[in-house]
């Protein structure tokens, strides 16, 4: 059986299509009767069946829309309509024939909400899953009771992180001899307490250097002591220690040139000829004669330093006494200060 409106699914018409109570056979005669005069004369498209009484109708539906569009739309034969009519509205379920279907369904919605409320149908019966059988190690819980969980152990606070160490230094000495070094002594701690067998590099940062160059390592004492060399050095600069992260202060460091003088008498025998070379020293840079006048140092002459680090000055020989000279070699960003002395004898 076709349902073009969904009217097949509604409860009452499914209660509609069972069978008819006694009761509700009054006046089924009259209207088949009526029926079958008015369409002897034309082939037979609709069947309807209606069933007169206080509780119900059953519209059986054959080919397009069945009896009820048939008589919503007044396409029923004149006294089929009137029955029909009278029969329907009697009991409150399909409009007038001049309504629509819209208000038809409308009104079957109603009719089915109210024959609901009178007869509810009994609610089916819930569906309990099974409980699952215990695991091992487990209890069961009877149906009905709500086992509490286990209160969830609160997070402990995140521990707070280590504090870093601490790494000291100290330098032998910081005014170094060219070509010669120094001794970086240094003490790793944390929190007050020896750091022992850390990893401690020294390294140098030289005057127009670009980075920290490392130059020795070793590991530190029970009492987080280190000792460790750092040399030969030939330009100024920095050094520091470094270990687990951490630096020590950056110490500077001078380098002191070596200034060699040496003397020599001319053919004539009344000049002496001074040659002085600075290892450490660099092209351009000034060195200056000094003569000592028993009071004060006195210049006698200033000359530049060639590119192998070499200068030369001519003196007089005394007739008398010696004469106290020395080479002073300016200090540079290369390099600190420095000078020899010697003594010009009769």
């Amino acid at each position: 059986m076709q349902d073009d409106d969904g009217l097949m699914a509604a409860p009452l018409v499914r209660a509609l299509q069972g069978p008819a109570a006694p009761g509700e056979l009054a006046g089924e005669a009259a209207a088949l009767s009526a029926f079958r005069r008015a369409t002897a004369a034309r082939p037979r498209r609709h069947a309807l069946r209606v069933v007169t009484g206080a509780s119900a109708l059953v519209l059986a539906m054959t080919v397009s829309g069945g009896v009820a569009a048939a008589y919503t739309t007044t396409l029923l034969p004149a006294p089929v309509q009137d029955v029909a009519h009278g029969v329907i509205a009697s009991i409150g379920v399909i409009p007038a024939p001049h309504e629509s279907r819209r208000q038809l369904r409308r009104q079957l919605a109603v009719a089915t909400h109210r024959a609901n409320a009178q007869h509810p149908s009994p609610a089916p019966p819930a569906l309990v899953p099974p409980a699952p059988s215990p695991s091992p190690g487990t209890h069961a819980v009877q149906p009905g009771r709500v086992r509490p969980s286990p209160t969830a152990a609160a997070p402990s606070a995140a521990a707070s992180p280590a504090p870093r160490a601490t790494l000291t230094a100290g330098a032998s000495r910081r005014a170094v001899p060219v070509h010669q070094g120094l001794d970086l002594r240094g003490v790793m701690t944390r929190s007050g307490k020896a750091l022992a067998n850390q990893t401690v590099y020294a390294a140098v940062y030289d005057v127009g250097g670009s980075a920290w160059r490392r130059v020795a390592s070793g590991q530190t004492a029970s009492d987080g002591t280190i000792v460790l060399h750092v040399g030969p050095l030939v330009r100024n600069g920095r050094v520091r220690l470094a270990g687990q992260g951490v630096f020590s202060a950056a110490i500077r460091i001078t380098v002191i040139p070596r200034v060699v003088v040496s003397l020599a008498r001319n053919a004539a025998g009344d000049r002496y000829v001074v040659s002085v070379r600075a290892d450490g020293g660099a092209s351009g840079d000034r060195a200056v004669l000094q003569r000592y006048d028993g009071t004060q140092w006195v210049d006698v002459a200033s000359h530049s330093l060639t590119a192998e680090a070499r200068t030369r000055y001519v003196i007089p020989v005394p007739t008398a006494d010696p004469v106290r000279y020395r080479v002073r070699l300016a200090a540079t960003a290369v390099h600190g200060p420095s000078g020899a002395g010697f003594t010009a004898q009769p």
